[in-house]
Order: C-alpha cells, then structure tokens, then sequence
C-alpha cells in the first residue's frame, strides 16, 4: 500500500491478521493505521519497524550511532 489509509479502506473490507507496517508512512502514520486495525482487529499481531533512531525505545539498540 502506498499510505496508511489505503491499508485501512482495505483491512475494513478485508480480514486482516498480521501487519508490518513502517512507523513512518505517507498520511496516516504507521503508529495510528496500528490503532484503527486494532480497534478493527482485536488479536491482530501488529510488528512496527523503524529507520529511525528516535523510535527505539532501548538505548543500545541503536546501531547506526556511534
């Protein structure tokens, strides 16, 4: 999908029971579409990923830092 909100029109019209989605997206944040799907999904398995350093919640998993 290209945006968040994409995703979203098709999990409501779609059974969905993973998603992997970027915490930065076009739109919609990956961060709020995991919300909507929750709200849609109760026990979906939801995995974030990140590029960017500042959405880790652990210091040292910080590999691009030295």
């Amino acid at each position: 999908f290209r945006n968040g909100e994409s995703a979203l029109e098709f999990a409501k019209k779609n059974p969905v029971k993973f998603a992997l989605l970027d915490v930065r997206m076009g739109g919609m944040s990956g961060i709020e579409l995991g919300r909507e799907l929750r709200k849609l999904y109760p026990d979906i398995i939801i995995v974030y990923v990140s590029s960017y350093p500042e959405y880790f919640s652990d210091e040292s998993v910080h590999p691009y830092e030295s």
